[in-house]
């Protein structure tokens, strides 16, 4: 578990596993902490292991956190990551801070173990669409935000579904099976039919409007619900953006982003 002085990162199998792991860390009531779910748990399936939960929860602007004695802060937390790894120290931010989490600012890619993990993902895929008969073309490439394989073909709208479910919890088989094999966690993107990036498109657009709004009126907004890695692309617009600032509310799956005046 990853500490601030006023956050704390959990885990569990799930949702409110991990936030109940963080919130005994900082040891306030639950009414207190602002909650960010980082990684929705993913049971396992097809002999792949599941991920647990990950959130990172912080005392909302007013509270403070119990001290905590010497030996307390040096035993190590019973609630840490499934693979027994501690996670990387969470920097604590000033009181007042509205700004996401700080788990956003994530450890730099191996460029050749993303490539490698690449590979593996569309041979995964590959196979998966071998018993879905369908036909693709597979690319993969990497970056300094990880490995990526984009399919493209006719007839893969099932690969996508209603919003992009089905994709999202593809992708996250995909990560399992290239974990498994790897040995390695991965930071790795899947796309369909260039939907991703559509929707990127939109997101930001919209995120952007309703910023102007927000800065025209002074008063906030709450976009609709989103899955999490669009909210990421909202509050990544928005940080660059003067003038406003974002927080995520509301329990999944109805998890929302309100941009408000900074």
């Amino acid at each position: 578990m990853a500490v601030g002085s006023n956050s704390a990162e959990g885990s569990g199998r799930t949702v409110e596993a991990a936030i109940e792991a963080a919130r005994r860390h900082l040891g306030v009531p639950r009414d207190r902490l602002e909650v960010e779910i980082v990684q929705e748990p993913v049971p396992g399936s097809f002999g792949v292991l599941g991920t647990p939960a990950r959130v990172v929860v912080t005392l909302r602007v007013g509270g403070d956190v119990p001290a905590v004695d010497e030996q307390q802060a040096s035993m190590p937390a019973s609630s840490g990551h499934a693979d027994g790894h501690a996670a990387p120290a969470t920097p604590a931010r000033p009181a007042g801070d509205r700004r996401p989490p700080p788990e956003r600012a994530q450890i730099p890619v191996d460029p050749e173990l993303a490539a490698q993990q690449a590979e593996l993902a569309a041979d995964f895929v590959e196979g998966l669409l071998e018993l879905l008969d369908l036909e693709a073309d597979i690319t993969t490439w990497s970056d300094d935000a990880g490995g990526h394989v984009e399919v493209e073909g006719p007839d893969l709208a099932v690969l996508v579904g209603r919003d992009g479910d089905v994709l999202g919890a593809l992708e996250e088989l995909t990560r399992l099976a290239v974990v498994r094999q790897s040995g390695e966690r991965t930071r790795l993107s899947l796309d369909v039919d260039g939907f991703k990036q559509r929707r990127r498109e939109v997101v930001s657009r919209s995120a952007r409007e309703t910023a102007e709004r927000v800065l025209q009126h002074g008063l906030p907004e709450e976009l609709p619900p989103m899955p999490a890695y669009e909210r990421k692309i909202v509050h990544d617009v928005i940080a660059a953006m003067d003038g406003v600032a974002t927080e995520s509310v509301g329990e999944e799956p109805r998890r929302r982003v309100s941009i408000i005046p900074s």
